[in-house]
């Protein structure tokens, strides 16, 4: 029973001593509970902010309703910040009243602040607000404003806006705004052994067949059809990225080689109409590291230098690691023939047991149609299910650049023949391939490599019409 009563003592003192504390150092000897309103201004009225905070000055003014950095107007300002910053001078709020007066300022760390903020609206009123210590206890800080003796508690969330380095000022963003895949001229992409050009031809019709096929990848001048919908996934890829934090503005020589940019892993460039001028974005990916939460988990970044913002990111590795694996095989359009229904005039089928040919005779409805068949008129709509099968036929993948397939003569199973109503011609070949693909070749090139069952299932209504 003493032992308890002991006890009791103990955690009574140590209760009493912590209040006191408490009180100590949050100044609670003239508190005024409840949210506080310091100092009022609306905010279109702030035209600049001044801080000078860890031996900087950052200076931030209003130019056609946009905030910019006036020391260095090229550094890519976050929008939130400047946002937030505006915020906290237009509306001083405190959490409560510390003190009456500032004779004992030097105890709130309010003599030598760590930081002055200095607000101007547009009619040339200037006010000052001062952040002095934090309290180690509740996390609050202490500040003080002009023309008010008093001392107050503020938030960790509304002071430290004003207590930040340079590199917490750079947006995170790769790109401000949407861009539109219409303004995209190319993405150029090095990623290891892979080298290749996203490019956009308004007139294609030297390196593709097919005049309405305007996205290309080139290969050191051989170019393979690709799609509108491909660019404009890379091209999203690219322009919604969003880093962790901002490593390095203005990098030095020395942290270009400690981040990797030096010899980098890869980097993708793209060119864009911007009002009429073309502009270029460029990403360069540097090395990987490593870093623990403290709690032995570990969690792997990777430099990105964002070569039109002059500044060095850190990124979660998994978020870049699709950029990585990029290859131009994986940009090209998987479809065999590159037409449409619509815009067939005649078809020819040849597999090892018949020959058809087939002239289309497009009606007004649209996917209606007849046909010649071998010379005889028929609307037998297994045509149009065949042409649509040819048509919409993709393949699966690529075979490899280097397949040793074609060196040994080969014959293929089904050949396709279309003609469209503007003169275009294509050939279309399918060779035994392995027990699961077919490998298709059109106008003499290509490497689709297609799925047997489809390939079959089409040879089959042929040799049944």
């Amino acid at each position: 029973m003493k032992k308890k009563k002991k006890m009791l003592l103990i955690l009574s003192v140590l209760l009493v001593i912590g209040i006191a504390a408490y009180i100590i150092l949050s100044g609670t000897g003239a508190d005024e509970a409840g949210e506080i309103i310091v100092k009022e201004t609306k905010p279109e009225e702030i035209q600049s902010i001044v801080l000078k905070t860890k031996g900087n000055t950052f200076t931030f003014v209003k130019e056609g309703g946009e905030w910019a950095y006036r020391e260095d107007k090229t550094f890519p300002l976050n929008p939130a910040y400047t946002e937030s910053l505006e915020k906290g001078v237009s509306q001083v709020k405190a959490d409560r009243i510390i003190a009456e007066n500032r004779l004992n300022e030097k105890e709130y760390g309010l003599d030598e602040p760590q930081s002055t903020v200095t607000a101007e609206t547009r009619g040339g009123e200037r006010f000052h607000i001062y952040i002095g210590d934090q309290n180690p206890v509740t996390s609050y800080y202490y500040i003080c404003c002009d023309g008010d003796e008093r001392i107050y508690s503020v938030s960790s969330t509304y002071a430290e806006r004003f207590c930040r380095s340079i590199l917490d000022m750079a947006s995170l963003e790769v790109a401000n705004g949407e861009l539109n895949i219409a303004d995209v001229r190319s993405i150029n992409a090095e990623c290891g052994e892979e080298k290749f050009s996203l490019q956009y031809l308004e007139d294609s019709s030297g390196v593709f067949y097919d005049k309405n096929v305007h996205w290309f990848v080139n290969e050191g001048g051989e170019y393979s059809a690709s799609s509108e919908r491909t660019a404009k996934e890379l091209k999203d890829r690219l322009t919604t990225l969003s880093f962790e934090k901002c490593a390095a503005y203005r990098p030095t020589e020395e942290e270009i080689v400690q981040y990797g940019i030096d010899t980098p892993r890869a980097s993708l460039e793209m060119r864009f109409l911007l009002d009429g001028s073309e502009e270029v974005m460029k990403i360069v990916i540097g090395k990987e590291i490593t870093e623990e939460n403290g709690e032995g988990d570990e969690k792997r970044f990777t430099y990105v230098y964002n070569v039109r913002r002059n500044a060095v990111y850190l990124d979660k590795s998994e978020d870049i690691a699709e950029l990585l694996k990029l290859s131009a095989d994986g940009m090209k359009s998987l479809q065999v023939c590159s037409a449409e229904f619509a815009d067939l005039e005649s078809a020819a089928f040849k597999t090892a047991d018949v020959t058809h040919t087939v002239e289309i005779k497009h009606s007004e409805k649209k996917g209606k149609a007849a046909y010649v068949l071998n010379g005889w008129a028929t609307e037998d709509e297994r045509i149009w299910r065949i042409l649509y099968d040819v048509t919409s036929m993709e393949a699966d993948m690529l075979a490899a650049k280097d397949d040793v397939f074609f060196d040994v003569p080969t014959v293929g199973d089904l050949t396709v023949w279309l003609e469209k109503r503007d003169g275009t011609k294509i050939k279309a070949e399918y060779y035994n391939y392995d027990e699961n693909f077919y490998l298709a070749t059109v106008n003499g090139s290509g490497r689709f490599l297609v799925n047997r069952k489809y390939v079959e299932a089409l040879m089959e209504s042929i040799k049944a019409l």
